[in-house]
């Protein structure tokens, strides 16, 4: 495959278009992305002691939702004491790990919940070939029969605010719906909307509009609600740990442009990588946490066979990176 050639070109837009990040195992992870913003890396913060909304934000990832579950699970385990969460937020397979967990106050009886739906997913629970839709490699009427049989099984109504997104395909926009607002029947087609990645799931018919993936936009919802005078806590769960640091040279056109392809598949429309880090006086901070890209060789976000390995890989293998927001 050439640099300039039809097929690069070719694989270089579906990798942008279905959920914006490739895992990759080709960068050089010299240094913590937290060393990249400033002589202030915001290592100690001592703000969480007034009024606080703690956020917790999963990415798109397909199949690499398992990841964030374990990841999840981590952090809860991590912790003192069992944090109260306001806000889940969610896109694509983070719109599903952001429904699921919704309905538990407690979220380590929704972190064990949701381990069970992920070790039992199997590819034929979430996409089919046949019938074909015309829009679509595959039809994901059994993804609506799955997330039809979750959500009847879950308690009697969510009990944590929880907003997801999806991709607007006639007006080009991001919609954010509260996931809490909606009937049983409309979580569902919420959760379809925005996990239906262009090209592969078909689009979804939702409140009158029509839908794709959240990821063809933005992989994450991050700083969305705030009250003024109140401090954001965002906890940020992806599979993907973006860029790596690479100063190996720059001596060619091929180089330079092989480099601005990894940074583009790497950190497009990634928010950490465009924030202002310099304020003194931050009003909230994310927290991103992330598993090396070595550790996910082999899988990949079509294959839901895995689920148990998944969960075990974003528990053992979390890494973290801290951010302010200004």
């Amino acid at each position: 495959m050439t640099l300039f050639s039809p097929y690069f070109i070719l694989f270089i837009y579906i990798a942008i278009l279905f959920e914006n990040r490739l895992v990759s195992t080709t960068q050089t992870n010299k240094f913590d992305k937290k060393t990249f913003f400033g002589k202030d890396t915001f290592n100690q913060i001592s703000f969480l002691g007034q009024d606080t909304l703690n956020q917790v934000s999963f990415s798109g990832g397909g199949a690499l939702g398992a990841v964030e579950i374990g990841i999840f699970k981590r952090i809860l385990e991590l912790e003192s004491k069992t944090k109260t969460y306001d806000l889940y937020t969610g896109i694509s397979a983070g719109a599903l790990n952001s429904g699921f967990l919704s309905y538990y106050k407690d979220p380590k009886k929704g972190i064990t919940n949701a381990e069970k739906i992920y070790s039992s997913l199997r590819n034929h629970q979430i996409y089919a070939v046949l019938p074909l839709t015309g829009v679509s490699v595959f039809n994901t009427q059994p993804l609506y029969n799955t997330l039809t049989s979750v959500i009847s099984k879950m308690p009697l109504k969510p009990s944590v605010h929880t907003l997801i997104g999806a991709t607007n395909m006639y007006s080009g926009n991001l919609d954010v719906y509260t996931f809490e607002d909606q009937n049983d029947d409309d979580k569902v087609l919420l959760m379809m909307s925005s996990s239906a990645i262009p090209g592969l799931f078909p689009p979804i018919a939702f409140k009158d509009w029509v839908y794709a993936d959240g990821g063809t936009l933005s992989n994450e919802l991050l700083q969305i609600e705030r009250e003024e005078g109140q401090y954001l806590n965002i906890t940020y769960i992806t599979p993907y740990n973006g860029y790596g640091y690479n100063d190996e040279p720059i001596d060619s056109l091929e180089t330079m442009l092989k480099r601005t392809v990894s940074i583009l598949l790497a950190n497009y429309n990634d928010p950490l990588t465009i924030m202002y880090q310099n304020c003194k006086t931050p009003i909230g901070e994310i927290n991103q946490y992330y598993v090396p890209s070595e550790y996910l060789e082999g899988y990949n976000m079509l294959n839901f066979d895995h689920g148990s390995e998944l969960i075990e890989i974003g528990y053992n293998h979390m890494k973290t990176n801290k951010y302010k927001l200004c």
